[in-house]
């Protein structure tokens, strides 16, 4: 799924891969991928660990909360 997010390589090694590019990937390897970047393609032989945000649409309490306490 496309999105920003931090893509830690804890074992073994490969590539990783979008529209207009590649990067190879080696243990401790530690890549922030932009949301511009598209889907992603890992291959090879590869442990990942991928930290993204959380969806960060508020439900109408917190933002009432939010206008509030201004």
């Amino acid at each position: 799924e496309p999105g920003f997010a931090v893509l830690v390589v804890l074992d073994g090694g490969g590539m990783l891969r979008w529209d207009g590019g590649e990067l190879p990937l080696t243990r401790g390897s530690t890549v922030v991928t932009p949301y511009g970047a598209g889907a992603l393609e890992l291959s090879g032989t590869l442990r990942v660990i991928r930290c993204a945000p959380p969806n960060a649409v508020p439900d109408s309490t917190t933002a009432e909360t939010a206008e509030t306490a201004e």
